[in-house]
């Protein structure tokens, strides 16, 4: 949406020494109709939203005149910056409505109140603007949240969403907007946060935003340096469809820059926070961050029902309902470099997430797994859990990070609900290759939230997706997880390539029998240390690719997945000529269709019916 400002006035009735004011109070008769002319022109030129800045626009009296005219001009949505504190007064904000303004950039200063007069520099302010935005509210205008990064107010910061959450619910946008040095004369430059202040503050506060349903939205893209978020895909994410703005007077290039994957989306460091870093030091991004790339135009599936039977799970004879994966919402509080789930799709409403369980229950499904992107954001999954529990449905799933299961009661609530198992992804215990991979979080978080989960009586299985970042790491994995949650249960899967999602397959995936030796290394030191360990079906390596290990193969029990009735492959996955005649087919769902564009055939032999004979037990 192209977007046209106009700066009405140069006056507040607030004294936010932050903000630097000039201009004149009020439109003079040839300033109004130059106003106009540029709205006007602007339109012409294919402009749809109109800003309307100050100073307190509200201020000027000529203000629903020009939104009239704005209106009558065809601009789409016509947007105002205040403070609020004019529109509590009667019948102000309903005649902004009528005259045309939609939306409202509400100033929002934070949930206490001594502080918020602070920065109004007016007593009384912050109850005032309160009651603005509720009035505004009313009269059916969208208001948006907007906070200024002051010092004051870092602390306070990852309480807000809550705050705005129960005070003004239908706020769904919140934007955060950067302080810089200006002219000012009471300009106090304690104003600026140190930077490693502002990255943590910022990072917790896009964490609880997204808890709380809010779009968070740096203001204005006026350009902090990303690697000030590089372990944060909620804050990340926020840049997606900006283009940070820069300039050599404003921001600086520094030697890291000179390496970075992202410099091009990057402003570099705002030459105001130039003293001001604190612990904050540059680091070049060495790939662009999932969080950061469009995701591609594709059908999100957000129900699957599957009838595959993994044998060994049914007594024999039976014949079970089907699985059911539920993705409960899109995003998620990580940034894995594999991940193929596209975190921008719209997702399910609330209506449809009871529904679609209220059609697994009638259709007597065995299992439902609640994924996502991250489950445990959306507030209402002991809910979804509760309602699936009360249709009678076995077992209850969760796939998660459990970076949210390490707090407190989470996950006894959910046990209490219904949940009775759990995948949980553990790619690394080392921190560094945690967050490489994960971009976000840390591996003790994620073993608290495991600890949580069995000690609510859950069963867990710990996901262990093998990559190029991680497969000498494997044993580190399994010796870690032996120590401190032996009893859980570890599976190990493949890099799932999706061809069209852009990630950078060719650095993360590997061969599936370059693979097998080191998970033959960490299963048999699982064994080892009385570990159970398996592979993840569909997403598991085929038996050819343990052609040099059959023994291993067998011995680790790891031939528990069953071809389709009809012996065709999985979904996404075909079988080779080879495939006719090997000894494992039974065992195999074929090779990932994905895969094989990447990768080729040649690696894919027939197991030969002597050799898997003589491999068997």
């Amino acid at each position: 949406m192209d977007t046209t400002t106009l700066r009405i006035n140069g006056v507040c009735n607030a004294a936010c020494t932050f903000c630097a004011l000039s201009g004149v109070r009020v439109l003079s008769e040839e300033a109004f109709d130059g106003a106009v002319a540029t709205l006007q022109a602007d339109r012409a030129s294919g402009a749809t939203e109109l800003r309307l800045s100050g100073g307190e626009p509200l201020i000027e009296p000529r203000l629903d005149a020009l939104v009239e005219r704005a209106r009558a001009t065809g601009y789409e949505r016509i947007v105002v910056e205040t403070n609020g504190t004019l529109a509590a007064e009667a019948g102000r904000a309903e005649a902004m409505a009528r005259a045309g303004v939609t939306h409202a950039l509400w100033t929002f200063y934070g949930g206490d109140l001594e502080t918020a007069d602070v920065l109004f520099q007016v007593g009384g302010a912050h109850e005032a603007a309160l009651e603005g935005a509720r009035a505004l509210q009313k009269a059916g205008v969208a208001v948006e949240a907007r906070t200024p990064l002051v010092t004051e107010l870092l602390d306070e910061l990852p309480q807000l969403p809550v705050w705005l959450r129960e005070h003004l619910p239908d706020v769904t946008v919140w934007r955060l907007r950067p302080l810089f040095q200006n002219q000012h004369p009471d300009f106090d430059r304690d104003q600026l946060p140190a930077l490693d202040h502002l990255g943590r503050a910022v990072s917790k506060a896009c964490r609880e935003a997204r808890l709380s349903e809010l779009e968070v939205v740096f203001e204005d893209a006026v350009g902090l340096p990303l690697c000030l978020f590089r372990h944060n895909a909620h804050a990340l994410s926020a840049w997606v469809s900006q283009r940070p703005r820069s300039s050599a007077d404003e921001h600086q290039r520094l030697d890291a820059c000179a390496d970075c994957a992202v410099s091009d989306r990057c402003a570099g460091l705002p030459s105001a926070y130039a003293d001001r870093v604190g612990d904050f030091r540059a680091q070049a991004f060495k790939r662009v961050p999932a969080a950061l790339e469009p995701e591609t135009d594709r059908d999100e599936p957000y129900v699957v029902y599957d009838n595959t039977l993994e044998m060994g799970r049914e007594a024999p004879g039976e014949v079970r309902g089907p699985q059911v994966t539920l993705r409960v919402l899109m995003p998620c509080n990580q940034d894995c470099t594999f991940c193929f789930v596209d975190r921008t799709a719209p997702g399910l409403s609330d209506e449809q997430l009871d529904a679609a369980i209220d059609e697994a229950v009638e259709r007597r499904a065995s299992r439902i797994s609640f994924s996502g992107g991250e489950p445990t954001l959306y507030k209402g999954l002991e809910r979804l859990v509760s309602r699936a529990n009360d249709g009678g449905v076995e077992e209850l799933e969760l796939q998660t990070n459990a970076l949210l299961l390490a707090e407190p009661g989470r996950a006894a609530r959910l046990a209490k609900a219904g949940l009775n198992q759990a995948v949980v992804s553990l790619h690394a215990v080392d921190l560094d290759r945690y967050q490489a991979i994960t971009g976000y979080g840390e591996p003790d978080t994620v073993i608290a939230g495991v600890r949580n989960l069995l000690d609510a009586g859950v069963r867990v299985q710990l996901n262990v997706v093998h990559n190029r970042d991680n497969l000498d790491h494997l044993r580190d994995i399994v010796q870690v997880v032996a120590d401190r949650i032996p009893e859980v249960q570890l599976l190990f899967s493949v890099t799932y390539i999706v061809t069209g999602v852009i990630r950078d397959w060719a650095s993360i995936s590997v061969r599936y029998t370059d693979a097998v030796p080191h998970l033959v290394a960490g299963m048999r030191l699982a064994r080892d240390r009385g570990l159970e360990a398996r592979m993840a079906g569909r997403c598991g390596t085929p038996p050819c690719a343990w052609q040099g290990h059959l023994k291993d193969l067998h011995a680790f029990e790891l031939l528990d997945v069953a071809a389709s009735t009809d012996g065709s492959a999985g979904e996404g996955h075909r079988f080779l000529p080879a495939c006719d005649t090997c000894a494992a087919r039974a065992h195999c769902y074929g090779i990932s269709e994905d895969y094989l564009r990447r990768f080729g055939e040649q690696e894919f032999e027939a197991i030969a019916p002597e050799r898997w004979e003589e491999a068997s037990p």
